[in-house]
Formats: C-alpha cells, structure tokens, sequence
C-alpha cells in the first residue's frame, strides 16, 4: 500500500501568539502571526512524502515559491491526471518541482492578500514582498520558555509601503522600500493589476436560525 500512497501534511496558517495561553502557537523568529501578512502569518510548513517522491529528494528541502492552491493541481499530476475541463485555476503544477525535474520554478509570485475593507495587502514577487498599510499584530513575539521579551510595534508606526527582501530577511527587520523605488513601483502596479480582478467581498446579514 505504502508504494501507491502520497502523504502530504501541512497547514494552512501561522500561530497566533496572543492566544497561546488557549492553545495558539508562537511563530518567532518571523513577524507576526495568524490573520496577518507578516512572514509569521502566511509562512506555512509542510512535508511530502511517498510514492512518486525520487530516492535524491527525500530528506531535502524546497526553497521555491508554493502557495496553498497549489495543491489541487500538484495532486492532479501527481495521480497521473490534470486540469483539463476545469475552470482557470489560481493555483500551478508543482510536482515536477517537487520531484526535482524541473529546471525553473513554476511559480514566481505570490497575491498575499488584497483586503479592502481593512485596506491592507501584500505581494510577493521572487525574492521581494511589498506590504501596502499597516497589517495588526506588528511585532516578533518568542515563546516564553526563550528568556526573550516580545518586540511590540504599533500599526500607527508601520510607514504605508513596506518592501522587503524576504530571502535576506525573513524577519522583516529592514525595510528597503526608500531604496528600491523601482522595484515598489513594480510590485504596486502587480497589485493594481490583482485588484482590477477582485471580487469584492460580501457580508450577508446575521441569521439566527444558524445558531443552533
């Protein structure tokens, strides 16, 4: 059974550090957490393992760029079928990536979010991530056993555009958006381009007859 079985295992989100004490968890070292757009929010772990998954590959990791939609299609291939019929996906065929066959990766670019009723969104592009506002929960927060004390910032003090070069600095401690203006103005006109695309989202009024 094993040789015909594939085990994916992952999550969906970061902690959320405030609530630790009911059972969160803590994301330290990246910034932030659960419903954020910090690293600590939106960086997820996940394995792979099983049939399909070449002997040279087992025990390393991937560094390129996945994001939960993904899947879908990864799984399709990797059970030897597609998307074909299918409406158009978010979501890219990373199984040869994942088995190492493939000579460029198949994704380049992450669409964080784009939240209009908060205003908030973030865009990842290769080694770069623009934020645009001032995501909640700002700071890096240890877990208690570290000796460490959490780095509190406000959302009043984050400056409206934020760049940076998740790769270097996947912390989040520097940002470059003052020194790479080229590279804000690329990455904003991305989201411009997501934003033209969004479908906004709706609220229906509370129903009562859905508390049980």
């Amino acid at each position: 059974m094993w040789d015909n079985t594939l085990v994916i295992f992952t999550t969906d989100n970061g902690g959320r550090p405030q609530q630790a004490s009911n059972g969160a968890g803590y994301n330290w070292p990246l910034r932030g957490g659960k419903a954020t757009l910090w690293e600590g929010g939106i960086r997820a772990n996940a394995f792979i393992t099983g049939a399909g998954i070449p002997i040279a590959k087992q025990g390393t990791i991937y560094n390129g760029l996945m994001h939960s939609t993904d899947w879908f299609p990864t799984i399709l291939r990797a059970a030897n079928t597609n998307t074909s019929g299918t409406f158009p996906l978010d979501g890219v065929n990373q199984w040869g990536a994942l088995r190492g066959t493939n000579s460029e990766p198949p994704r380049v670019e992450i669409l964080h979010n784009i939240d209009p009723i908060n205003r908030w969104s973030a865009f990842r592009r290769n080694h770069w991530k623009i934020i645009r506002g001032a995501p909640e929960y700002c700071g890096w927060y240890p877990p208690p056993e570290s000796g460490l004390s959490a780095e509190e910032i406000s959302p009043d003090d984050i400056p409206h555009i934020s760049l940076y070069n998740i790769t270097a600095d996947p912390r989040e401690k520097r940002n470059l958006a003052s020194r790479y203006p080229d590279v804000v103005d690329n990455l904003l006109a991305r989201l411009t381009e997501y934003g033209r695309e969004q479908v906004g989202p709706w609220y229906p009024a509370a129903d009562p007859a859905s508390n049980p």
